[in-house]
């Protein structure tokens, strides 16, 4: 018998009751812990893909779908840690005091006017053929009032525009 391992029965040191239930006890939760890692794993992985297939669509269906998409997809808020010179949040926070609005309120406003302004300066810089010519032509609309408007008699000098 040498060599051979001993069972609880054999062993007088282990309570085969004991060993017996830990061994249940551990299988059990093994099992537990198996069949629900590998369902959270597979809600995620569908959760994904149906988020994929949303998205495939929404850019197939143009840039309006797709920034609705990213709306829809952007609901819970997220935290962001900044690091702000002293001077520059006293600045600020005096800034918002002044136009009554909570210290929040002033980040969001901040950011979504530098987001309104970068896409303005951005919108000018790619300028489509059409539009060049409805500014031309509102240009030039406006040259032709401005030069009847000096032709005309009955205007006084002083009610004429001037540049």
């Amino acid at each position: 018998m040498i060599g051979m391992k001993k069972s609880g029965k054999d062993n007088s040191n282990i309570n085969p009751r004991k060993a017996a239930a830990k061994k249940a006890w551990n299988t059990r939760r093994e099992k537990e812990i198996g069949d629900l890692f590998s369902m959270k794993k597979q809600t995620q992985i569908k959760d994904r893909i149906e988020k994929n297939k949303r998205r495939d669509a929404a850019i197939a269906a143009g840039p309006d779908a797709y920034q609705e998409y990213l709306k829809q997809e952007s609901v819970s808020p997220e935290r962001v840690l900044i690091l702000v010179p002293p001077k520059l949040l006293d600045k600020f926070r005096q800034l918002c005091n002044e136009e009554s609005y909570t210290f929040i309120e002033g980040i969001r406003e901040a950011m979504r006017r530098m987001i309104g302004d970068l896409q303005e300066d951005r919108s000018l810089e790619i300028e489509t053929p059409e539009q060049q010519g409805k500014d031309f032509a509102k240009m030039m609309k406006e040259m032709n009032r401005i030069i009847g408007e000096d032709s005309d008699p009955s205007t006084l000098p002083s009610q004429r525009n001037t540049l």
